[in-house]
């Protein structure tokens, strides 16, 4: 079959919108800086009454929440794709659909003002063609991940320990201290019932009204329908972000899958990232008027961010982030078992080492190392 090619104005689109992914990241961090810890324990919990006992932190390395953006970015891009396909291309070759609520955003976006005035040159968004800047864009990230940093790999593994540890004994606690959670019996904040509404949808009124809110809202409004998206027939694999998650299981020349190290690597990214999200959705800093979303106060916040969870990021919950996060637990305990990417290989006379069979050192050449050294600093 012939490659699917987008129209180059349809492509510079495309790559203002991925632009303006990092204006709706740094609101959202904006937002993880200046929550509370108690709200960052419980947003890291996938357990519906217990919080986590330490909270959810943003990544600190530059080169690592650039890669995590990245991953939006071609998120977004699959979105708007998907968007500019014609029907029967959509459903025979790509195998997805969009909903009337889709539609409806995903036109208001398209058309909005802002975004023809920010389209950039064709020059500026050739790089970006893959849907993630430019010096990303080389890089095959399931060959980076263990190499520079996936912070948030190490908080999802916490997660699974405890979860694990649950699935041993489903009637017990956690015995172990450092896995122990908070029950939230003894809070009041968490206690009080409430009626917490959930923002309507607009209407699907066609997209003559594109210029109503800014950019950056709509674009924000569309990932979440996205990450809130309700399964078809409680298969949770039918909606476009778990979908978006197979895609970056495929190697980068697309004919054979990644080894699961690699592959849960892009899971935790899309667990972190779904997290950033929806702690803006549920207390952000600055409301969102056009989703009918206001500003977290005190009074609800911390019961509009517990009904949030139990819809989306729990265990049992019919949503792509849970989904993600079963398998993540799947994936690791895979790769547990799996054969390690260096295999050291030792000669019959144990005088020489070889590494996966690509290189080998000799005992000789280890023990003068330490006077090469030497001799090679003077």
């Amino acid at each position: 079959d012939n490659d699917i090619v987008g129209p180059a104005d349809d492509e510079a689109k495309i790559a203002a919108l991925c632009h303006t992914t990092y204006n709706t990241i740094n609101r959202c961090e904006e937002t993880a800086r200046t929550s509370s810890r108690y709200a960052l324990c419980w947003l890291r919990s996938v357990h519906p009454s217990n919080c986590y006992p330490k909270p959810f932190t943003l990544v600190s390395k530059k080169n690592t929440r650039k890669r995590y953006i990245s991953v939006l970015q071609r998120f977004v891009s699959l979105i708007f794709r998907v968007y500019r396909l014609s029907t029967d291309l959509r459903r025979d070759a790509a195998g997805v659909s969009l909903t009337e609520e889709h539609w409806v955003v995903c036109g208001k976006v398209w058309n909005h003002p802002s975004l023809n005035m920010a389209t950039p040159q064709r020059g500026e968004w050739e790089s970006l063609n893959t849907g993630i800047p430019a010096d990303c864009a080389c890089e095959d990230m399931g060959e980076v991940s263990d190499r520079d940093g996936w912070e948030e790999d190490d908080s999802d593994l916490d997660d699974q320990q405890s979860l694990a540890s649950s699935s041993d004994d489903e009637g017990s606690q956690f015995d172990d201290p450092e896995e122990s959670f908070c029950d939230d019996s003894s809070q009041n904040e968490c206690d009080t019932s409430t009626n917490t509404q959930f923002p309507k949808r607009p209407e699907a009124e066609g997209v003559e009204a594109a210029g109503a809110g800014s950019l950056d809202e709509l674009l924000f409004e569309l990932i979440m329908l996205f990450c809130t998206q309700e399964s078809q027939d409680g298969d949770p694999s039918q909606t476009l972000l778990v979908y978006f998650s197979g895609i970056l299981g495929f190697t980068k020349d697309f004919q054979s899958f990644q080894p699961p190290r690699n592959y849960t690597s892009h899971l935790a990214t899309l667990i972190y990232i779904q997290r950033l999200l929806f702690l803006e959705y549920a207390v952000p800093k600055g409301g969102y008027a056009e989703m009918g979303i206001p500003e977290r106060s005190r009074q609800v916040g911390l019961a509009r961010l517990r009904d949030v969870r139990h819809r989306f990021t729990v265990l049992g919950a019919e949503s792509p982030f849970e989904e993600m996060f079963s398998l993540l637990c799947f994936g690791r305990k895979i790769a547990a078992n799996s054969t390690p990417p260096i295999v050291l290989h030792w000669s019959d006379d144990e005088q020489k080492v070889t590494a996966s069979g690509a290189c080998s050192v000799t005992m000789e050449d280890f023990r003068s190392l330490p006077k090469d050294l030497v001799t090679k600093a003077d």
